[in-house]
């Protein structure tokens, strides 16, 4: 361990501990959250637009905050990738907030606001009429995610669709761990695969 990085933890008894740090998400984070915030669980990154909901794509492990309600425009491509993604981490809060007119289309193998996450959650968010359809036989596809392992808390679905050919499910087309809490969906979820489906309310 280098001597900047000993310097830079704290020692309390007999256990080194880092303290939380903000994330710099390259130099140009400033311009991606003109809100402001630092990635930090104390000051997330702000999100009041598309763009810097976009930008959550750049800064896998880093907190965020809805800032305002987001109406998207376009067809959204899923953050941390649809199609065979390594996936990301995330921590977003919605206070309170909602997020309208989203709507993913085409094969992607895992379809929804995010495409895969492997760690993080989503608490306190409104998906408000989403449009989620993805063809892709054996692929995830739910509103907030198609693949995850992250723990959803008082997240709803509010109308809207959700369609998919394999796993398909209101709030996440697959919850490979992790918990829903508090959460509804009231989409209509929609099988559109020949062969097994699994299908759920939730997930």
């Amino acid at each position: 361990m280098s001597v900047a990085a000993i310097t830079s933890l704290l020692f309390t008894g007999l256990v080194w501990a880092q303290p939380a740090a903000a994330s710099s998400c390259g130099s140009a984070w400033s311009a991606k959250w003109p809100a402001g915030g630092n990635g930090s669980s104390a000051t997330p990154y702000l999100i009041d637009s598309q763009a810097s909901l976009a930008a959550i794509s750049d800064c896998s492990g880093s907190y965020f905050a809805l800032e305002m309600n987001i109406t998207l425009t376009g067809e959204w491509t899923p953050i941390f990738g649809g199609t065979a993604s390594p996936g990301g981490t995330a921590y977003l809060d919605g206070r309170g907030w909602s997020i309208s007119g989203l709507s993913v289309t085409g094969s992607h193998e895992r379809a929804g606001l995010f495409g895969q996450l492997n760690g993080g959650y989503i608490r306190n968010l409104t998906l408000v009429s989403p449009s989620v359809t993805s063809s892709n036989a054996t692929g995830w596809t739910g509103a907030f995610a198609g693949d995850g392992q992250i723990e959803y808390t008082n997240v709803h679905v509010s109308g809207g669709s959700i369609t998919g050919a394999a796993y398909v499910g209101g709030i996440v087309g697959n919850l490979g761990g992790g918990s829903i809490t508090g959460s509804s969906s009231s989409a209509a979820i929609v099988s559109s695969g020949s062969g097994p489906v699994n299908v759920g309310g939730l997930a």
